[in-house]
C-alpha cells in the first residue's frame, strides 16, 4: 500500500510547488530499520521480507490518510507529512517509534531510527531529503530506535 520510489519522488515536486506558490509547509520523515542485516542474516531474505511488509503496515495504520508513505531503498521508507512543521513530524515520528516498540515482531524485535526535516524556502528535492537523510544517520550515530531532526544552520534557515 506504498508509493514507489517514483510516485515519492513526483509528490515530493508537487509538495514543493506548493510551497513555492503558497508557502504551504510540509515535512519530510526518513526511516530506516535498525540492524537489517542481521535478520537477513539471522533468519533469511523471507524474515526480511516479513521485516519489510510488516513495516509498511505500520506506516499505514499510524500516518494519517493525506501523508504519503514510499519504500525509498533497501530497508529505507520515507514519508512526506503535508501541512506539517517540526512540532507535527516529531509527533509522527513518536508515534511510529512507538508503533515498532509495541509491534509483537515474528522473528525478533526490529526498530527504527528516523530523520526529520522541514521544507525551507528555496529548497530542492535533494536539500530536503539530504537534511533528513542526514538527521536519519545522526539518530543511528546516537544509538538507534530514535528520531533526530535535522541541524539549524548558522543563518536559522532549518528546524
Amino acid at each position: 500500500r506504498l508509493v514507489n520510489r517514483r510516485g515519492f519522488d513526483e509528490a515530493l515536486e508537487r509538495f514543493l510547488r506548493g510551497h513555492r506558490e503558497s508557502d504551504r509547509a510540509f515535512s519530510v520523515v526518513m526511516v530506516d530499520l535498525d540492524h537489517f542485516k542481521q535478520v537477513n542474516d539471522d533468519f533469511g531474505h523471507l524474515a526480511g521480507d516479513e521485516a519489510l511488509r510488516i513495516t509498511g503496515e505500520l506506516l499505514a495504520s499510524v500516518l494519517r490518510p493525506q501523508d504519503i508513505a514510499a519504500r525509498f531503498g533497501g530497508e529505507e521508507f520515507a514519508v512526506l507529512l503535508p501541512d506539517t512543521g517540526a512540532l507535527g513530524a516529531r509527533r509522527a515520528a513518536q508515534r511510529l517509534l512507538e508503533a515498532f516498540r509495541t509491534r509483537a515482531w515474528p522473528y525478533r524485535q526490529v526498530t527504527v531510527s528516523i530523520g526529520i526535516a522541514c521544507v525551507h524556502p528555496g529548497d530542492t528535492a535533494e536539500m530536503l531529503v539530504g537534511r533528513a537523510d542526514s538527521a536519519l544517520y545522526a539518530a543511528k550515530s546516537a544509538g538507534r530506535d530514535r528520531a533526530a531532526e535535522a541541524q539549524t544552520t548558522a543563518l536559522g534557515s532549518l528546524l
